[in-house]
């Protein structure tokens, strides 16, 4: 796995960093990314 710290971190800090932890996280990173979904289509 080759890749860039910084650019993953300006990507999405959060939700990648989530992702990084791999299955122990993954619930909170659908959540989140439901959640940040649900906000958009309100708006």
């Amino acid at each position: 796995m080759s890749w860039s710290p910084s650019l993953t971190t300006q990507t999405c800090g959060a939700w990648e960093m989530k992702e990084r932890l791999g299955t122990g996280g993954f619930g909170n990173v659908i959540r989140w990314h439901n959640q940040a979904f649900k906000s958009a289509a309100e708006e």
